[in-house]
């Protein structure tokens, strides 16, 4: 079913051959005519390997199995004569038993009915040797051999040079896996080796679920990569008596690793490799699911040594990476990294206006007078005042209507506004000034509420910048509230009562006539259905008789406000 849902949705791309698990370029029949073609397969279970590399540049086929089972002798056999033309083909396998035999036994079939075949084994695993003739285990860097091969029949390469390509990088690809819980085979019973909530990871398992080298206390991410990247490097020096200088690096996902923990890992690997002990070049890096392990909780990491690679410079291997690849599965490097492009990473902010708004700009409201600004930062302060006190009441209220931090944020918001009086940086005589002090006060608070007043307040700036009536500049800046956060009078907001002053605002302000509309529409909200805000997914019945916090938040601040002189 999966690989038919492959082919239906990219029809363009992907064929399936009749009668097989196997999934081919849709034009491989022009490639087989012109080139090597490359074959690779396995277990299913490891998507978007290997299904998800055939395309220009890298697979022709993939030859699948079951779930974690290799493919059969007869699967591999149709495929090398389905897809093989003059030139031969390769057979990419990862280093399994039942993989090396099955695909193996084909391979000789082949070459007795007269195809030209090579085939090249990987194993990657630098996290355990196999004894005896097993071996390593292949995994994640099968990938790399893929592309190199890819790339090297495209360019029109025999087929002893493409499988020379295969075996260099093979040689010199490790890599490493951890995970946080063991996958799930369907239709089986769930494993128990490793959960979770046990507060185990295991470092080496294999893309089956097989055993890794040790469980450990769950580690950073630091501790982790860290980690990781020595087991490498120590097996590099064991193995060819040397380190590489040079890397590319693929972070692979094995199935259940959110992409926020995948860039957060891909942060970690670039500051870590690059600096000591390791102080490695990273020329490349690749981050996502390349071989997955079903729904695995996990990473691994692989370290391809450019600089290792026999018969091949560091140039020729990162032009055969770079090399044009149109596979579903293969994104290819996130970043070409040079001195120019890593100095750039981070850009400056504009972080302030392109003209500054103060006493200065040409805005159309009234300057206040002395008598005047005093009287305003004194119900500014009020208000602030007020909220500050009603915290526990607001918090209440919220803890029956929403998630109970109404009145810490009020709170918050408050608190910032005062200290801002208290530093003296607020200029009353410009109310426009005072606007966008509170503006930017509210929006720090944090929570809807503060996005809401924050909207408020900068909306009554800029109307009283180039219009100047202070009615009209309240009226702007509630039609903002509802023109960005969408409620409307009647949802139960702190829009209710501001819809409310909005009616009866006028130029000269009545305090009076505010205070009223403002108790008028907080207290109706007490028997409003909710339909907007965090009340929105609480039952009806159980916000009777209880007003909305922010609506009487609204109402508490406009009654202290106008009770000060």
């Amino acid at each position: 079913e999966m690989l038919e849902g492959l082919v239906r949705a990219h029809p363009r791309q992907l064929a399936r051959l009749a009668g097989l698990d196997v999934l081919v370029r849709r034009d491989f029949q022009e490639v087989k005519a012109s080139q090597v073609v490359i074959i690779s397969g396995g277990g299913s279970g490891h998507e978007p390997a290997h299904a998800g590399f055939c395309g220009e540049g890298l697979l022709t086929a993939a030859v699948c199995g079951k779930v974690f089972s290799s493919p059969s002798v007869d699967a591999v056999l149709h495929t090398i004569r389905t897809v093989t033309g003059p030139s031969g083909c390769l057979l990419i396998v990862k280093n399994y038993t039942g993989d090396r035999l099955n695909f193996g036994l084909a391979a000789e079939q082949a070459k007795a009915e007269g195809f030209k075949v090579e085939i090249v084994f990987v194993g990657d695993d630098a996290a355990l040797v196999g004894k005896g003739v097993t071996g390593r285990r292949g995994l994640a860097g099968t990938v790399f051999v893929h592309k190199a091969a890819g790339a090297a029949a495209a360019a029109g390469a025999t087929l002893e040079e493409v499988a020379a390509a295969a075996r260099a990088v093979a040689a010199k690809v490790r890599t490493v896996g951890a995970a946080l819980s063991m996958c799930n085979v369907p239709g089986k019973a769930l494993g128990t080796r490793l959960q979770p909530d046990d507060g185990k990871m295991e470092l080496g398992l294999g893309i089956h679920g097989e055993p890794g080298r040790e469980t450990l206390d769950v580690l950073s991410s630091q501790e982790l990569v860290s980690r990781i990247i020595k087991i490498i490097l120590d097996d590099f020096q064991a193995m060819d008596k040397a380190q590489p200088k040079r890397v590319a690096v693929m972070l692979n996902n094995l199935g259940g690793t959110t992409a926020l923990e995948m860039y957060g890992l891909a942060k970690t690997v670039l500051d870590l490799v690059a600096a000591d002990p390791f102080s490695l070049i990273v020329d490349r890096i690749y981050v996502g699911p390349l071989m997955t392990s079903l729904e695995m909780q996990g990473v691994s990491i692989s370290l391809l040594a450019l600089d290792m690679i026999d018969g091949l410079d560091a140039t020729r291997v990162l032009k055969s990476l770079d090399a044009n690849a149109t596979a579903l599965g293969w994104q290819g490097a996130l970043a070409t990294f040079s001195q120019e492009n890593l100095a750039r990473t981070e850009l400056e902010v504009a972080v302030a206006a392109p003209k500054a708004i103060d006493a200065t700009t040409n805005a159309k409201c009234t300057p206040l007078g002395d008598d005047d600004a005093a009287k305003l930062g004194r119900q500014v302060r009020a208000a602030a005042e007020a909220l500050v006190e009603a915290e526990p009441k607001l918090t209440e209220w919220d803890q029956l209507c929403g998630d109970g931090d109404a009145g810490e944020t009020f709170e918050k918001g408050a608190k910032l506004v005062l200290a801002a009086l208290d530093s003296g940086t607020v200029d009353f005589s410009h109310p426009h000034l005072v606007a966008g002090s509170l503006a930017e006060q509210t929006k720090q608070m944090g929570g809807t509420s503060g996005a809401v007043l924050a909207i408020l307040f900068r909306a009554i700036e800029s109307h009283l910048i180039h219009e100047g009536d202070f009615a009209g500049a309240f009226k702007a800046g509630v039609a903002a509230i509802s023109t960005y956060g969408g409620a409307q009078p009647g949802f139960r907001t702190m829009l209710d009562p501001l819809h409310e002053m909005s009616l009866v605002v006028a130029d000269p302000v009545s305090l009076e006539d505010l205070v009223g509309a403002a108790q008028k529409g907080a207290e109706a909200t007490a028997n409003m259905n909710a339909l907007a805000g965090r009340s929105n997914y609480i039952p009806d019945e159980k916000l009777q008789g209880v007003p909305d916090p922010g609506a009487m938040a609204v109402q508490i601040a406009m009654e202290a406000f106008a009770a000060a002189v």
